[in-house]
């Protein structure tokens, strides 16, 4: 349960998030002179997103007190789909490895859907194309890419940089993927190859090296790129480690990952085959990173750190219900936290509905939705049957109180 103090620190935080957005913008005034120059949809999207949108850290989300408050939100300004469930390696934290139903393995998402729910949603700023599988494997992302930084919306995905082609970091460069999240969790190639298994650590290094060295030659402070380590048990010990690690791998230029990199530490996602794996990090190694990043020049966002229920905000400081994700099966579910799970026939079954089916707008507008956003942000109503997967949030507290429905 929040303490007094950790109350006063959210209220805090929420009156300053103007100011925050305002030098957010500040500290990316180079990429915002570059897309001036380059994309006028781009700059104007990029400062919607800092202003309004908080997915992947990427923005402050000013207005998401009032999302909190009334439970509604405008259709629909930032979205989550997956690409792909395709994928390379084995990673041991990743439910992909362990999925038991192959009919998921090797699906993609086609560009004739992707212009289907671009086209549904006129005033989309911000979307992350990401999902449980590798991107680059679907032979339609290049066009992806190019579709979406046409329209001018600020694109946000993932990759674990175990295979890059030429023409992939080349594009990705020249069209201006505005943030890109390396994938790894391991400072050192023996436990980096134990983890994320099939990948090469030099292969990874070099990678990562051959992008930026491509940013430097086309002048350009696009893609961001960011860092994202999952903590366990098996790596724990490393954590410590990250910010010099990644301050190494370039050189000490900090700034050619981009204007503010940030690295975002995240939970081990438990199910069947990783429970026992969770642990928790002591707060002299907290203090250690936080010191360390803002020496060296990353931002580091702590997300869903603890696995410990009564730690966790209770559900209903929850905004991320207001940017839909949509699996790769078409079914739309409230947000990314309900993921990798490893439950995909269940999400299936709680999903407000499927873009195959109906369109994004009807699905969001449906009686079930429309409940939805009302319920998760009521503190005394029953947790949504669908929230009980997220990580994020502490739902057992409530759903002992008022039940689960």
């Amino acid at each position: 349960m929040l303490r007094a103090g950790d109350k006063l620190r959210v209220y805090r935080n929420v009156a300053l998030r103007p100011i925050a957005a305002t030098q957010m913008l500040w500290r990316h005034r180079r990429t915002l002179k570059y897309l001036w120059n380059k994309d006028r949809k781009s700059f104007w999207s990029h400062i919607f997103v800092t202003y309004f949108i908080r997915g992947e850290d990427c923005g402050k989300g000013v207005l998401d007190p009032i999302w909190k408050l009334t439970g509604h939100a405008p259709y629909l300004w930032d979205l989550e789909m997956e690409t792909t469930t395709a994928c390379y390696l084995k990673c041991i934290h990743c439910e992909h490895t362990y999925w038991k139903d192959k009919s998921y393995l090797n699906q993609h998402l086609t560009m004739d859907t992707l212009k289907k729910i671009l086209d549904d949603t006129p005033n989309l700023r911000w979307i992350n194309l990401t999902g449980e599988g590798t991107s680059v494997l679907n032979p339609e992302f290049p066009f992806m890419v190019r579709e979406v930084k046409e329209r001018g919306i600020y694109l946000d995905f993932s990759h674990d940089f175990a295979r890059l082609s030429p023409f992939d970091s080349n594009l990705w460069v020249q069209v201006g993927v505005d943030r890109l999240y390396w994938s790894f969790d391991g400072c050192t190639k023996e436990t980096y190859e134990k983890i994320r298994v099939g990948a090469d650590f030099e292969i990874v290094l070099e990678n990562v090296r051959t992008l930026v060295a491509l940013k430097k030659h086309y002048e350009s402070p696009l893609p961001e790129i960011c860092f994202r380590f999952c903590f366990f048990k098996d790596n724990v010990d490393e954590v410590g480690m990250i910010p010099e690690f990644l301050y190494n791998l370039v050189g000490g230029d900090v700034k050619a990952y981009g204007d503010e990199p940030s690295i975002n530490i995240v939970a081990l996602l438990e199910f069947e085959e990783t429970k026992g794996w969770e642990c928790e990090i002591p707060n002299a190694v907290i203090q250690k990173v936080n010191e360390d990043c803002k020496l060296m020049g990353f931002k580091v966002y702590w997300s869903h750190v603890t696995h410990i229920e009564e730690e966790k905000a209770p559900l209903d400081y929850c905004t991320f219900w207001s940017e839909p994700y949509i699996m790769i099966t078409g079914h739309v579910v409230p947000c990314c936290a309900v993921m990798m799970s490893n439950n995909r026939p269940e999400l299936e079954e709680l999903s407000f509905g499927n873009v195959h089916e109906q369109s994004l707008k009807e699905i969001w507008n449906s009686e079930y939705y429309r409940k939805f956003r009302k319920m998760v942000v009521n503190r005394r109503a029953p947790v949504p049957k669908v929230c009980m997967g997220c990580r994020a949030f502490n739902r057992q507290e409530r759903a002992r109180r008022y039940g689960v429905e």
